[in-house]
């Protein structure tokens, strides 16, 4: 038996369109699903608490690139970039926010004072799933270098704004804090190619504070009467609404998109990272934001490990999630291990 596709089929990825000889096939079902490129940005908390988290991260490296290459339906390539939380403080200078812009959603590029670390890598990586020459071990090894990125960034952290920045083209009509623009067709040119999924995975033990409102970081600014490490999370009207970012990452890929967040929620609420219940996230008493009992400075965590220390409820990002939809993945940054959620991230970009 022969099967004939009388239509002209788009290829899985790039929409390149296939010729009758491709879809005529002898005695098989429908053609083979071609494989794609994959584009997978690493978002990660570089401030003062996260040199534990940062590790873990990289521990699990490794394995996640190890899954693109046993999937089933491999991709052809995955490019993979670095960038971090830090925006600064929209021109107010605070400790670990002096800079204006911070990092400012530009690639890292400089490597990790660890051992086997360069000095300076290019703005992304490249990963080759088929190829025998790549090996996850040695390009994860180069990828910790990369996301191992310290403790000195900003203590607000502003991980939506920072990867909507990283990757939206400055000819769009997004603009950013002091009306700056983005860098994808800038700084950071060929790293979201044409036709490939785009994979965004945020790591941070706090909450997005991706702010519309610099005022929010001025601590002499009476319209905000809190101390500073309160102010991201009980005001939230002085943040970006979700849909800027829901939107923002469609508009860059409508429809081949990932994004996943490993935030402060507590473990038990994500141990099955497909069958998140967001209502029962949200409203789970250790999510919800409020001052610690025990320190009048600081949030209370929804989560908390003796090793690694706290972490605040990370609503916004669940929110952003279950925005998403099926694009959306949630886990926790209290586990003990990351392998699970990043495998599970590689695993949806394949579906």
């Amino acid at each position: 038996m022969r099967w004939l596709w009388t239509v002209a089929l788009l290829a899985a990825c790039g929409g390149r369109t296939m010729t009758i000889d491709e879809v005529i096939l002898p005695d098989a079902g429908p053609p083979p699903v071609p494989p794609c490129d994959v584009d997978l940005l690493f978002v990660v908390d570089d401030s003062a608490t996260m040199e534990e988290e940062q590790e873990i991260l990289a521990d699990a490296l490794p394995d996640t690139l190890a899954a693109f290459r046993d999937a089933a339906h491999a991709p052809s390539s995955v490019q993979i970039g670095v960038v971090t939380t830090d925006l600064g403080a929209g021109g107010v200078s605070l400790p670990t926010c002096e800079t204006t812009t911070g990092r400012d959603g530009v690639l890292q590029t400089l490597g990790a004072d660890l051992p086997g670390c360069l000095r300076a890598y290019p703005p992304f990586l490249r990963f080759l799933p088929s190829a025998p020459s790549s090996s996850p071990d040695e390009t994860g090894q180069d990828l910790r270098c990369l996301t191992m990125r310290g403790t000195a960034g900003c203590g607000f952290e502003q991980p939506f704004e920072a990867a909507l920045k990283a990757l939206t083209p400055a000819t769009s009509a997004t603009t950013f804090m002091m009306g700056t623009r983005g860098h994808g067709d800038g700084a950071n040119f060929g790293f979201l190619r044409e036709g490939s999924i785009l994979a965004i995975v945020v790591l941070s033990d706090e909450d997005d504070c991706s702010a519309a409102e610099p005022g929010l970081f001025d601590s002499g600014n009476p319209a905000y009467s809190s101390p500073l490490n309160l102010r991201c999370g009980l005001y939230p009207t002085a943040l970006h609404a979700i849909r800027r970012y829901a939107d923002g990452f469609r508009v860059l890929r409508p429809e081949r998109l990932v994004f996943a967040a490993i935030a402060g929620i507590p473990v038990d609420l994500v141990a099955d990272p497909d069958a998140v219940d967001y209502d029962r996230v949200l409203d789970d008493p250790r999510m919800l934001v409020s001052v610690d009992p025990d320190d009048d400075n600081v949030l209370a965590p929804a989560c908390n490990d003796e090793t690694r220390g706290r972490a605040t409820p990370g609503r916004r990002m669940t929110e952003l999630a279950r925005t998403l939809g099926d694009a959306g993945l949630l886990a926790s940054i209290c586990q003990d291990d990351l392998r699970a959620p990043l495998v599970g991230m590689v695993q949806r970009v394949e579906r």
